[in-house]
């Protein structure tokens, strides 16, 4: 097959040095696409002998091997005048500036972490490459010239023009100043990035012309450091012609005469912007992670409370006849513990602790449910319109999620209108029977829900990537996580999501979940309502938490089970040795000092292999994770529950055969 690129002659040689043999492998992958010939050495030993025998191109380096590590072969290698001037890039998993300065300091031209992103890596391979061929280049020549000034003049004008176009194939910034910050050079790629063209540059003054105002004065100061040669490294901020600020890092030399005097200074610099703000994403993220740390500790504590509320008035609630005029009192209360117990879920959602729980529910019943925290999170000059689907749409779905994704619209769109406007919430059912969707919809009936603003809107180009982690179009103010996480939880949850917007128009978010043919859990509870379900076996109860272990107890006596107490694992080992008969069913906390739920099953099944198990827990911890295995196929009953959800889940897994 013809190719349309200039392949050269010269095929550059990569020497890779990692003590790991999948590292060395994965920059093979990386590199082999460009066309490099690629040798691997396993040692710092062994990439010296091989740079001995044939020395590379340019060598990546990794800084952590045994025996000789990598500040050792880049003293090596630079301290020997045949191999010094190949560039060499450290990679290593330390992202850590003493670390990358003592690096440098020793030699290296350039300074990677892991994990490496393989764009960047061949950018700054490539740079070097092209610099090093300049510079092996013009040594190669530089001898041969020496002698023959005065009748080849035309031949070094020639070789110079040679060296620009070197330079301008460089995608770095590459600028030369005099001692007085004069700008004496500059290649085409610092150009693009400046926003005016070499003639408006040289001549001027870099600190004057292309420095913000604010840091002008600590520039001058670090200028007279670099002609000591006391600065090779640095950052900071550069002024565009456009009025852009640009974060540059910037590796500085000194150009010395004959004597051995400074004559100007030669900087390679790398535009750091866009990785300084993923940086800066990635610890809001960090920020986020801990937050989400302390809402799963306060939710989990929280469930605790109120499974005790939730308990206590159904029990009441048991023993008030229908007329008496407590008994309404007693149902508000159980109300109020139900609502809080889905605040607490919304915690865990938020916090990644909260284990997907999917079960059939009317969408229209989420919408009224998410409708007043809505009317306190919009701001008064906002109105809200909600325009509910006639009939139940049953849908499969975690509730807290799908509340979750209304709030993230909502509040999405109350930003979109920081004067004030509409918001408008709908439901309706659509029926698909085009096999060919432009949305990729199956043929089906779909639960649709409609979030509509009449905010500032977006262009086509910024809503193709609304759903992208970190995207964000409210500068400081947001995450770019809030529709990213819709997305995810609407993909979870099988559905689909489109958005529609244009600059001036507002915004719809538009989004399908098949309906399914089954009673909602709130039909199912309504069901129950009143229907005491009752048993004789044996339980053994493991609770650490006192007042809720005896509501516990309570409940399953008054239906007539054999209850077992013990407050931790331990004591439920040895209260289990002490019992002759059947132990029928184990009810234990997941999460409890000295011995947790799993492992205390895992025992007492080794014992007593026809026990049943059923766990309980006030969330998701990462020690469920842990034990996973132990817990596979286990049930669990979470925290809160009532009094009936436990006798029906009781029964249901004693009569699971």
């Amino acid at each position: 097959m013809a190719n349309s690129h200039h392949v050269p002659d010269y095929v550059a040689s990569i020497l890779i040095v990692d003590d790991e043999r999948q590292n060395r492998r994965l920059l093979e992958v990386m590199l082999k696409p460009e066309g490099y010939q690629l040798f691997t050495a396993a040692t710092g030993d062994e990439a010296l002998t091989i740079v001995s025998k044939q020395a590379p191109d340019l060598i990546l380096l990794d800084i952590m091997m045994p025996g000789m590590d990598g500040y050792e072969v880049v003293a090596e290698i630079k301290g020997n005048l045949a191999t010094h001037n190949i560039p060499i890039i450290m990679i290593t998993a330390l992202d850590d500036r003493n670390a990358k300065m003592r690096a440098l300091l020793a030699g290296a031209e350039e300074y990677l972490t892991k994990p490496v992103d393989r764009a960047e890596l061949c950018v700054r391979v490539k740079n070097l490459l092209r610099l090093k061929a300049y510079s092996d280049y013009h040594d190669k020549y530089s001898h041969m010239l020496e002698g023959e000034v005065g009748s080849r003049i035309a031949e070094l004008r020639s070789e110079r023009d040679k060296a620009r176009r070197y330079l301008n194939t460089a995608e770095i910034i590459l600028l030369a100043l005099d001692k007085v910050g004069r700008i004496t050079l500059v290649n085409r790629y610092a150009c693009s990035v400046l926003g005016w063209n070499e003639d408006e540059l040289l001549g001027q003054d870099w600190i004057e012309m292309c420095i913000p105002t604010r840091i002008r004065d600590d520039l001058k100061d670090k200028f007279q450091s670099l002609l000591r040669d006391d600065l090779h490294s640095m950052e900071n901020p550069i002024l565009t012609k456009s009025g852009e600020e640009r974060l540059i890092e910037w590796h500085n030399t000194l150009l010395r005469d004959e004597a051995g005097n400074v004559t100007s200074i030669f900087s390679s610099g790398t535009d750091i912007t866009d990785r300084r703000k993923l940086e800066a994403q990635y610890h809001q993220a960090q920020k986020l992670e801990a937050i989400g740390l302390l809402a799963a500790g306060v939710a989990h504590d929280f469930n605790n409370i109120l499974s005790i509320i939730i308990g206590q008035s159904e029990m009441i609630l048991e023993k008030l006849l229908p007329e008496d005029p407590s008994r309404h009192r007693a149902e508000e209360i159980r109300k109020a513990g139900f609502r809080a117990s889905m605040l607490t879920r919304q915690l865990l959602v938020f916090s990644r602790k909260q284990k997907t729980q999917m079960w059939p529910l009317d969408l229209n019943h989420l919408v009224k449910e998410s409708k007043k925290l809505l009317e306190r999170l919009i701001a008064e000059d906002i109105s809200i319109h909600f325009d509910l689907h006639h009939a139940a749409l049953q849908i499969k779905a975690d509730p807290s999620q799908i509340e979750q994704v209304i709030m993230n619209l909502a509040i999405n769109a109350r930003d979109a209108m920081p004067q004030g406007g509409n918001l408008s919430i709908a439901t309706t059912e659509f029926l698909n029977s085009n096999v060919n969707h432009p949305l990729g919809l199956p043929v089906g009936n779909f639960a649709q829900l409609t979030v509509r603003d009449s905010g500032e809107g977006m262009s086509n180009e910024v809503a193709a990537h609304v759903f992208e982690p970190f995207f964000t179009t409210k500068k400081d103010k947001g995450t770019g996580l809030g529709l990213a996480t819709v997305y995810g939880i609407v993909k979870e949850h099988k559905g689909v999501i489109e958005v529609q917007s244009e600059p001036g128009k507002g915004t719809v978010f538009t989004l399908y979940w098949p309906i399914i043919q089954a009673p909602s859990r709130e039909d199912k509870r309504s069901e129950m309502q009143g229907k005491r379900i009752v048993g004789t076996e044996t339980v053994l109860l493991v609770e650490d938490e006192p007042v809720f272990r005896s509501l516990l107890s309570e409940v399953m006596e008054e239906r007539g089970y054999n209850i077992l107490r013990a407050d931790n694992g331990v004591a439920a080992l040895e209260l289990a040795e002490q019992i002759k008969g059947p132990i029928h069913l184990l009810i234990t906390d997941v999460i409890m000092p000295q011995m947790n739920g799993a492992i205390l099953a895992e025992r007492l099944k080794i014992k007593r292999p026809a026990m049943k198990v059923l766990f309980i827990s006030g969330y998701t911890d990462d020690i469920l994770v842990k034990h996973g295995r132990k817990m596979e196929g286990i049930p669990l009953l979470m925290k809160p529950f009532s009094p009936s959800d436990l006798g029906r889940k009781v029964r249901e897994v004693l009569d699971v055969s």
